[in-house]
């Protein structure tokens, strides 16, 4: 019995639902596609796309990604215990990829993590070519919107700072997996996550992950799951390649809003963009993994390893 399903959230681009079909082998494994408020003439052709692939098309429940992750968390039936959401650009590079995951997922390895991501290759950390990748390397394996890194992004990946394999091969907690490619522990997430449509896509992802942590439930990254991922697929059908530029000049057709500054400080109390300003608020976390993730020093490693 399948214990994993697979999900696309799809907004107006639905000329990128073939190629994402063409680059990826699913293994039989379902898939749904959550359409977040698409434009008239863009559900006909997404319904139809779908239809004709045997793929079930869904409304979204409300706007934005989180929406679309309450929407399918409740829609797959009781057997289901993780969700695969993936981007259109992206696809697994590790052989049989799905159906490993299901192997985790079925030996209970998996049951207390609230979100699972990936090891993941592309431009964004300086590969162009998927042929040079090696798949006991690190790529892009998280963010960190509180954890202080080298770097200037935040985030886990080779161009910001050391990953060597025999440290960080193995899986570890991140505060938020990468968000290209992550499965969600669909009985955590309906138990301890409160969708908002003020994160349409931008913020999205680490909120939610934050929502976990708070609720001291670790996310992690299984490092030996290789994805490739590669914006510039966008090009084929004319949509922009760099989603969050074209969010600020304005882009709502695809992307939704821009980073929405002011919700995340309103709800959790600091300034994403600056971690200073958690000194601020951080007596209100102490006892939970947002506070202890915030402390570590990432030149001693991971915050914590586990044995998957």
């Amino acid at each position: 019995m399948d214990t994993i399903s697979i999900f696309l959230s799809s907004r107006n681009n639905y000329d990128m639902l073939p190629i994402f079909l063409k680059n990826n082998d699913l293994e039989g494994y379902k898939l749904y596609n959550i359409d977040d408020c698409s434009k008239p003439e863009e559900v006909i052709k997404g319904r139809e796309i779908c239809k004709s692939n045997e793929i079930l098309f869904i409304d979204n429940k409300d706007r934005g990604l989180q929406w679309a992750w309450h929407t399918i968390v409740n829609e797959v039936g009781d057997d289901i215990k993780f969700v695969i959401w993936c981007t259109h650009d992206m696809f697994p590079i590790t052989d049989n990829f799905f159906k490993k995951l299901d192997e985790l997922s079925i030996s209970g390895k998996l049951d207390e993590f609230g979100v699972i991501g990936f090891n993941t290759f592309g431009p964004q950390c300086g590969v162009t070519d998927i042929k040079s990748v090696s798949t006991e390397s690190c790529g892009i394996l998280g963010k960190a919107p509180l954890m202080k890194l080298s770097g200037r992004g935040g985030w886990y990946r080779p161009t910001d700072m050391e990953l060597p394999w025999e440290v960080y091969g193995e899986p570890f907690a991140v505060e938020s997996p990468t968000d290209m490619c992550w499965m969600i522990n669909v009985n955590l997430f309906k138990k301890y996550i409160k969708p908002s449509n003020n994160f349409h896509l931008f913020g999205s992802p680490e909120d939610v992950s934050l929502q976990f942590l708070y609720n001291n439930i670790y996310n992690i990254v299984l490092p030996s799951f290789v994805v490739w991922h590669n914006q510039h697929i966008k090009e084929e059908v004319k949509i922009p390649v760099k989603s969050s530029r074209a969010a600020k000049k304005g882009d709502e057709e695809h992307f939704g809003n821009v980073f929405p500054s002011k919700f995340w400080k309103e709800k959790w109390g600091w300034e994403r963009d600056d971690r200073n300003t958690f000194e601020n608020v951080k007596e209100k976390y102490k006892g939970t993994l947002i506070y202890e993730m915030y402390h570590h020093d990432y030149r001693k490693g991971p915050f914590k390893k586990f044995k998957i």
